[in-house]
This record gives C-alpha cells, structure tokens and sequence, in this order.
C-alpha cells in the first residue's frame, strides 16, 4: 500500500478482506495520512503486515504511531535485494502464509535463502545513519480506573501494549489478580507504585465510570496527574452525566488534551480504540 488520493470504504473494504498486507516504505509513503490509516487498521483487525522498504531512511521522518507498528513487522530490504530476488522472497512468503507453496520439493539452499531474506523492520533501521533505540521509545500509559473495570482495561491494555506501548496499572501484579493483592501487604505498595508510575508516564488515561468519578483512585490519580503535568486523555467505558465537569472540579488545572472518547459499549471500544492509540503517539 502507497498513498495517493484519499482514505475512503473502498481501501478499508481491501484491507478487511486482505490475509497479508503489504506496506511499501518509500520516501513518499512515511507520512502519507491514508498509509498511516490502513496499517493502523491491518494492526487492528490483526492482518498480516509485512513492509517492502525501498527507501530506509523514509523512518526518520514517520510519525510514531507508525513506527511503533511496523518495528517488528517482517521487511525485505529492496535496498540490498536484487528486484527480481525480493520479489520471489515476497511471493515465497505470501504464499507461505496462505498455505499455498509449490508440490515440488524445493532445495533446502533456496529455502533457507527465504527465510534469511525477511527479518523484523527494526533489523534494518539499526543500522540507518541518524537512526537509533530512542528513535522506537514506546509510551509510556498510565491507566487509572476503578476496580470494576478490571476486564475491559485489560483488553485495552493488551491493545496498547501490543501496538507499541508501555502500559501500567497501579497493581503491582497483572490486572486479572490485582483485587486479590488489595486484601494483603502487596496492596501498601500501591501507593508509591502509582507515584511512579504517574511520574514517568508519558499520558495518563482516566478510565471514568459512575464508581470511578466517586472513588479514591480518581481524585489521587487526577491530582497526581495535574501535579506532575502530565497529558490526560479522558475514556468513557461507562455512561454517566456530565463527566469532564467533575474531572475538573477536583483538579481545575488538569492538562486534558483531547475530547472525551466514548468506548461505553462493545462497538464504541473496538472502534475506538485505534484513536485512543493516535492520541497517544501524539504525545510521544
């Protein structure tokens, strides 16, 4: 995929029906809006992503959001490949993920020259001129929610952790036992754990449901947050009236950064979720 005119049903309808998706990294492609779209779409709905780089340095000037997907996603160098032979490298795994390969039995030299021709993206910017690790640093999200939310947070931490970010929670373990940790000694650790993990985020979500807005963990983590100025971004996973009014009121200064977004149903959160993840590489 290369971008030129507009995003539009159609190229969502081809990515959708796609098993592999193709991303042509040239020097025109890293800050085409619509590429940007349909690979944050292929990492959504989970398709097979791998990347053709035809220029290495096209990195360098990629929004974050893009790179942190694409990092680790298998590339063929056309850089250093022949054309013709990148191209067979390609066709080979295509059809390798397809399940479709030739009947005949092919010489172990010649598949091993396959399978050495794909490595991850990452591989190759290594070794670029003006590009290093900090150029891949992943976000750091601080998610404050109420302990009811335990399921949904999970799914959303799942997503950002696999899309590039670094995600934490004030449970000292994973979300699925940090109840349990409340009722013994670990829960006295909260207290420092969501210090830290507020003063080293780089945004922090506000997970807000009517027990949120009334709960001890959203006033300190509001406050925390306005104290250390750090980004918010407001997350509704529960209806509930008049919601930023008393964010507000308990920390007035609070740097919210974008609108509210509404993941209050099933098909709110899986459709915005891929927003969530822009707003945050925004802030990176």
């Amino acid at each position: 995929m290369n971008g030129c005119s507009g995003f539009s049903k159609s190229s969502a309808r081809l990515v959708t029906e796609s098993a592999t998706v193709i991303f042509l990294l040239t020097s025109s492609s890293d800050g085409s809006h619509v590429v940007f779209k349909e690979i944050l779409l292929s990492a959504w709905l989970e398709k097979r992503i791998m990347i053709a780089v035809f220029d290495q340095g096209a990195m360098t000037s990629a929004r974050h959001a893009l790179r942190a997907i694409v990092a680790k996603q298998p590339a063929i160098n056309f850089e250093r490949e022949r054309y013709l032979e990148g191209l067979d490298i390609l066709r080979y795994h295509v059809s390798l993920g397809r399940g479709r390969l030739p009947r005949v039995i092919l010489q172990q030299h010649y598949v091993q020259k396959m399978r050495n021709g794909l490595k991850p993206l990452e591989t190759f910017l290594g070794k670029s001129p003006g590009l290093n690790a900090s150029t891949f640093k992943r976000p750091k999200v601080f998610l404050s929610y109420h302990w009811n939310m335990q399921s949904k947070v999970g799914k959303m931490k799942e997503f950002l952790d696999r899309h590039g970010c670094e995600t934490t929670t004030d449970a000292s373990r994973p979300i699925a036992i940090s109840v349990q940790a409340r009722s013994r000694k670990e829960y006295t650790l909260l207290p420092a754990l969501v210090q830290d993990g507020i003063s080293n985020a780089t945004i922090v979500i506000l997970c807000i449901t009517l027990k949120y807005l009334h709960c001890d963990n959203f006033i300190k983590d509001a406050q925390l947050a306005e104290l250390h100025r750090k980004p918010v971004v407001p997350v509704l996973l529960q209806w509930c009236p008049r919601p930023l009014d008393k964010i507000t009121v308990v920390a007035k200064r609070l740097n919210i950064t974008s609108a509210l977004i509404d993941m209050s149903n099933e098909q709110l959160f899986r459709r915005n979720l891929p927003e969530l993840l822009e707003l945050i590489m925004k802030a990176v």
